[in-house]
């Protein structure tokens, strides 16, 4: 989380990468002003990245005890689909508002507005869609556990 506050106010050449990896051209003038804006966002993606691996934490405690079909994991792991999902909608929301943030005080023609989905972006949404589908197996699962329980 440190390491946020470091590349947005300390120093400018990983600002001036991140950049050319995403717009392709290098910042003119990037005014102090702009910089708790670009922090806003890099901070959404790493709290996102720290709720998924809160709920693993969860997660896995639920498989050490025991419990691999009971709602103490079936909840993490839908929560964990649900956050990948959002994962893949906030990356390239996250790095359009960039640009737009970066650029913005350029001069008219190098302001840029770059709108971009990269393959991460659809492995998350696919690997969001597979925990959604092993979430609904374990509910079932649950269920059917349940049921036979009552018959013996």
């Amino acid at each position: 989380v440190a390491a946020i506050g470091w590349i947005w106010f300390g120093d400018p050449s990983l600002i001036e990468r991140r950049m050319r990896d995403i717009a392709g051209m290098p910042v003119l003038d990037l005014p102090t002003a702009v910089r708790p804006g670009l922090m806003l966002l890099s901070a959404l993606g790493v709290a996102l990245c720290l709720f998924i691996l809160a709920q693993a934490w969860q997660l896995f405690g639920a498989y050490g005890r025991g419990q691999v079909f009971g709602p103490a994991a079936i909840v993490p792991v839908r929560r964990i689909a649900w956050a990948l999902l959002a994962a893949a909608a906030l990356r390239p929301l996250s790095d359009t508002l960039g640009i737009l943030l970066l650029t913005w005080h350029n001069p008219p023609g190098q302001r840029r507005l770059v709108l971009g989905v990269s393959w991460e972006d659809y492995l998350c949404l696919l690997f969001g869609g597979l925990l959604i589908a092993m979430a609904w197996a374990m509910t079932e699962a649950s269920r059917l556990e349940q049921d036979n329980a009552g018959f013996v």
